[in-house]
């Protein structure tokens, strides 16, 4: 009982704050999902760490994270390697703001291509190329993979 108070008490902080009415309902939605998931052990620690993350998104980042989730839940085949829906994607400027919001981590891909100089095969037979790739943070996969939020249709609703 005392969990679900905490709980309460952090989303009625939120209210008290101004948060814009679109983040307390997926706040709202993240509890729902939170209680089905977690039944008798809903930890307001949890909540309160996905609450600082999520409360400030705006209307642009939902619909960026949305369409990103949309992405990258589909299975592979149905989606091509370095596409130009891809790369929209990862060199969104959004990108790099919800990474310092704590929704997304970034690493480097590296890769090498084979150079196709067969006149010249001695020089500089590759050539090692890197991309800066997002992915989501722990805590949001955790937030998407489990708590059952429809990200698209909080960042599309009519407010």
């Amino acid at each position: 009982m005392d969990e679900l108070f905490n709980i309460l008490a952090r989303f009625s902080r939120s209210v008290y704050e101004g948060v814009a009415k679109r983040n307390l309902i997926l706040l709202a939605r993240l509890i729902s999902g939170m209680g089905k998931v977690e039944q008798q052990k809903c930890r307001s620690n949890m909540f309160a760490r996905y609450a600082n993350m999520l409360e400030y998104l705006s209307v642009d980042e939902l619909k960026y994270l949305a369409d990103f989730i949309s992405y990258y839940s589909k299975p592979g085949k149905d989606r091509p390697l370095w596409g130009l829906e891809e790369t929209k994607l990862q060199e969104n400027m959004l990108a790099d703001v919800l990474l310092q919001k704590g929704v997304f981590g970034s690493g480097f891909e590296v890769w090498q291509e084979e150079n196709d100089d067969w006149k010249n095969p001695s020089r500089f037979p590759s050539v090692i190329r890197t991309k800066l790739t997002y992915y989501l943070s722990a805590d949001m996969q955790d937030i998407v993979d489990r708590y059952g939020v429809d990200w698209a249709e909080i960042a599309n609703m009519e407010i």
